[in-house]
């Protein structure tokens, strides 16, 4: 291997001073230019004519082996265009030997010369793949030579070139660029035949037809023999020349069988074919190599040579050409520490302890760049058993582990995230724990004072869904805390019956909702106080207890505690939830306790959920020394057991907390003044009464226009603003007064509204107001968010519920369609107050529905949206939830035209529930009804003009068979209330839920010829 890396370095080195001898030819020549033009133009003109005949006596004396006729053509036209340039030499100023002194000929010779190889450049490409019959091209060329030469010296046809005194024709120029143009054609061809020609002899001969190109565009700019553009145009003439001479007569020399001559045996083709499928074999064998970062080696033993593959120098960092490898070399390559274990290891193999040898190491580069590798060698022995080989390859692992740096510093910085993200779940815990806590410990503070059992009751589940409400919202932090292995189980006594009561709070308001039994049973061997987590405890149970309900649509769902097992100091509880809900299939049961997975995912788009619950309620069950199982069949039902170990207790322990009282906040809100912008009188009455009690001055404007007008009148520390207001509604009053600087900027402005969808805090603050509240009010918000703007050294957050004034309520009875507490807390637990709000109740709402129909059909829709808004608010502030949501349907339905078409339906079943709070408000006080107001039921009736467009309507949608005419008379039925109308509407309402639409047109038509209404329009 060595030698031959000598004769290749020989070989270049050659190359490299023929190179240099010509470049100094080249420039000798043209130094002589300056002094001897014509030796110069002699020299070069010589120099082509020689490499023309040479390229011809080559292709002339092999055309029998040759299979390439497109260099035969070429060679045979090359002998008459080497012709016309010696006559061109020959002729030219100063030497004249074939005329006297006539200085248009060597032009014209010039330009018959470069038209002939022009032409036979772009004719050879017709005997690429046919023959040629050389004797018909010799006398082709003979011909058209002497035609040349005629026209020239006999009958002096031929064009002028050149004319002394001016210089070119314009027939020279126009010839020069005719040239180059048949050129270029030829090296289109040239790509267009590429694969049919070695690559060496086609590149060569593409920058020869480039130089000629080049030599004919430089002659177009001759002035003079001295000019410049004639000594480049000769010049490229001879590299074009030369180009050639190594297409032809030196690949002709060197590697004959490669590009002139084909075919010439069959062994010859085999041997061809062979070598260049172990070239290509080899090519791939070392880009695989080099993709995969692997090379290969040998180590002769016996001889002490190494061979290393390309990859392999590649990876070593060392250079192929500055000699072969040896086993000295590789023992330098190696890291000093790494050094003593490679030896060894190789050493083991030689020595017969194994077979072959793998070990990684570290390699120091000629750079001193340190890279990791594994090497895997493998010895070959003789018939003897004495080593004679070792082959193996080596592996560049250093990006490897360059991987394997990064992933550990990155577990460092998991680590230190880890342990940043443990302080900060500790921070947040607190943080959110803190007002928790507060209503916690406040619930049981107000248990203790003197209470109706009924007020006890909710108090008690007041505490129990708070308590829970903390768990619920713990989940993400106690998840969080579980992966990081920070979570800590507490220890302390409570109640069991406490824990499950807690639960049954919960569960059984949802389970009541959907009409499903929910039920517990505990063993009453059970001790009632128990040591353990109860809050971890108690959010398992509710986490199955609310997927049990969830997922249940009818039966009931069952909760049992069992003894499973009992000593002196700890009890084992088997907790059993069973229920009759869709139930699971086995696939989805083993992925039921992943985090973030639910059943699939039309189960989560039907019932929400994180999917997280049940991952927590497995870790903490965990972490209490029990587990879960689970049973279920699709369909039928699931049932979810957990059994976990609690110590015994006999004690409880009782929790307080502190807050500040109504009496604390009085000393901090006394005089403070408040603008409340609200146009609902009730409503208005509710933020009145609440802020008043705390010592608030409050001034109310109906609407925005109103609030401009008070800002200009007196100073005030606060805004409080609806959002949704007749002549100007609240976003567009906060911008006035930010834009047009009416308050001054620290003045809060706080939306007050029952908008509280998603996006309305946004809209809000874009309008420039400080926060939002939503309605109903709560009390312990209103003022806290009071406090947070107006005096922020104070801790607002841990405000108990507002303790009931004198008025009382605890002989409020029970409202169908009212939540009487609810209601009762939006207005601080005052019952007077409640009370009142009540009767403005039934006397601004009462015809609410009345008003809508007629504003609908009015297409009144801003009044009709502002109506339904009024109503849900005030239905939400007394505790009417239902009534509340029909209200904000109906808001929606307006707000976006496309839902119209339920208008009718929503419609009516909100005048449905209007009428049923109506009737429990008046049954309970004997509230006086003020819907005497009403068209329809003590005042006028309904006009007939009023009652005409819903008849058409109606009878329209009943000729067409649609069911649309339901809709209709639920509209009618909000304007017919008694009498004679009220009979005919009943009968249309039950031939229409027979779908007798005939009856129905009968009625309709007797009735609107009684009301004497016209029905042409129908």
């Amino acid at each position: 291997m060595s030698g031959a890396v000598q004769r290749a370095g020989g070989v270049r080195a050659t190359h490299w001073v023929a190179v240099l001898l010509s470049v100094s030819a080249l420039v000798g020549v043209v130094v002589t230019s300056f002094d001897n033009y014509l030796l110069f133009h002699s020299l070069a003109e010589i120099f082509s004519v020689v490499i023309g005949f040479g390229f011809f006596v080559v292709v002339w004396n092999g055309r029998r082996f040759l299979d390439n006729h497109f260099l035969l053509f070429l060679g045979i036209a090359f002998l008459f265009i080497s012709g016309l340039d010696l006559m061109h030499t020959l002729d030219y100023k100063g030497m004249s030997l074939l005329s006297a002194q006539n200085s248009n000929h060597p032009p014209q010779l010039w330009i018959a010369s470069r038209f002939l190889e022009a032409f036979s450049f772009l004719g050879a490409f017709l005997f690429i793949k046919r023959p040629l019959r050389e004797e018909w091209a010799l006398l082709l060329y003979a011909g058209v030579t002497a035609l040349i030469l005629a026209t020239i010296y006999r009958w002096q046809v031929f064009p002028d070139c050149f004319i002394d005194g001016v210089g070119l024709t314009p027939f020279k120029i126009i010839s020069e660029y005719l040239i180059c143009a048949v050129l270029a054609g030829g090296l289109w061809l040239m790509r267009q035949h590429r694969t049919l020609f070695d690559p060496y002899v086609r590149t060569r001969l593409i920058w020869a037809m480039l130089a000629t190109m080049g030599s004919e565009l430089a002659f177009t700019f001759y002035v003079g023999m001295y000019d410049l553009s004639n000594l480049i145009g000769h010049i490229l003439k001879i590299f074009a020349f030369y180009w050639i001479y190594q297409a032809t007569v030196e690949t002709s020399l060197q590697k004959p069988f490669a590009s002139l001559f084909r075919d010439v045996t069959l062994a010859r083709d085999a041997l061809f074919a062979s070598n260049q499928m172990l070239h290509e074999s080899q090519t791939l064998l070392e880009r695989a190599q080099e993709i995969a970062h692997v090379g290969h080696w040998k180590w002769d033993i016996l001889n002490g040579g190494v061979t290393w593959s390309k990859e392999t120098f590649r990876i070593f960092r060392r250079d192929p050409d500055r000699g072969s490898p040896t086993y000295a070399l590789f023992l330098e390559t190696l890291h000093e520490d790494d050094r003593p274990e490679v030896v060894q290891a190789i050493q083991k193999t030689l020595d017969g302890e194994a077979t072959e040898y793998e070990v990684e190491h570290r390699i120091l580069c000629p750079d001193r760049e340190i890279r990791f590798v594994r090497e895997k060698g493998v010895l070959t022995r003789d018939a003897s058993g004495q080593p004679v080989a070792m082959i193996g390859t080596v592996l560049d692992i250093t990006q490897q582990k360059q991987v394997e740096r990064h992933l550990q510093e990155a577990m460092e910085r998991v680590e230190r995230a880890n342990q940043a993200k443990s302080d900060f779940l500790a921070n947040m815990s607190h943080e959110i724990r803190t007002p928790m806590n507060a209503i916690i410990g406040l619930s049981h503070l107000v248990m203790r004072t003197s209470l109706t059992p009924r007020q006890m009751d909710y108090l008690q589940k007041i505490s129990g869904a708070a308590a829970t409400l903390l768990r619920l919202i713990n989940d993400i932090l106690d998840f969080s805390k579980i992966e990081a292995g920070k979570l800590d189980m507490e220890q302390r006594a409570f109640a069991i019956g406490e824990l499950l009561q807690d639960v049954m709070s919960v569960v059984s308001v949802k389970s009541s909702e959907k009409g499903i039994r929910f039920v517990w049973e505990a063993d009453r061997a059970i001790p009632p106080w128990l040591i353990g987590d109860s809050l971890r405890l108690g959010q398992v149970l509710t986490n199955f207890a609310s997927n049990a309900v969830k997922f249940t649509d009818r039966g009931e769902v069952r909760v049992t505690v069992e003894l499973a097992n009992r000593s002196e100091q700890e009890v084992e509880l088997r907790f059993v939830v069973r229920d009759s809900g869709i139930g699971m299939t086995p696939e989805q049961i083993a992925q039921l306790f992943q985090s973030f997975h639910q059943a699939d995912t039309s189960i989560t788009r039907r019932y929400g959920g994180t999917g997280l619950g049940l991952a927590i309620s497995k870790r903490l069950v965990d972490r209490m020394g029990g587990s879960i199982q689970v049973s279920s069949t699709p369909g039928e039902g699931s049932c979810f057991t957990a059994t976990v170990c609690l110590g015994i207790c006999s004690e409880n322990v009782p929790v307080r907390s502190d807050s500040l009282s109504e009496e604390q906040l009085q000393k901090f809100l006394t005089d403070v003044r408040v603008l409340l912008v609200e146009d609902n009188a009730i409503n208005q009455q509710v933020a009145t009464e609440l802020l008043e009690r705390v010592g608030v001055q409050i001034t109310v404007a109906n609407n925005g226009q109103e609030a401009l007008e008070r800002v200009a009148e007196a100073r005030f520390d606060m805004i409080l603003m609806d959002m949704l207001m007749p002549v100007m509604d609240g976003l567009t009053t906060a911008r006035r007064l930010r834009e047009e600087s009416l308050i001054p900027p620290e003045v809060p402005i706080l939306a007050m509204t029952a908008n509280a969808m998603a996006g309305d805090r946004e809209r809000c603050l874009a309008a420039g107001m400080q926060d939002h509240i939503a309605k109903p009010i709560d009390p312990d918000i209103l003022y806290m968010r009071i406090l947070q703007y107006l005096k922020p050294g104070l801790d607002g957050r841990a405000l108990a519920p507002s303790r009931p004034s004198s008025g009382g309520s605890s002989d409020f009875p029970v409202l169908e369609g009212v939540d009487v507490q609810k209601g009762l807390r939006n207005v601080g637990g005052d019952g007077g107050i409640y009370r009142s709000i009540l009767g403005k109740f039934v006397t601004n709402q009462g015809d609410a529905c009345v008003r809508m129909a007629m504003q609908m059909e009015a297409g009144d829709h801003a009044t009709l949206e502002r109506t339904a808004h009024s109503l849900k608010g005030v239905a939400a502030t007394i505790g009417a939830l239902q009534l509340a949501d029909s209200a904000a349907r109906l808001e929606k339905i307006i707000q976006t035209p496309s839902q119209w078409h339920a208008w009718p339906t929503e419609l009516a079943r909100t005048t449905d529930e209007l009428a049923r709070v109506l009737s429990a408000i008046q049954t309970a006080w004997e509230i006086p009804a003020t819907l005497d107001k009403q068209e329809g039921q003590q005042g006028e009736p309904v006009a007939p003009e009023q009652l005409a467009p819903l008849f058409r309507k109606a009878i329209q949608n009943l000729l067409a068979y649609d069911a649309a005419a339901e809709g209709v008379v639920a509209e009618l039925a909000v304007l017919v209330q008694d009498g004679e109308r009220k009979e005919r509407l009943d009968r249309i309402k039950a031939a229409l839920s027979a779908y007798d639409f005939d009856a129905c047109l009968a009625v309709f038509y007797a009735w609107a010829e009684a009301e004497g209404i016209l029905l042409e329009e129908a």
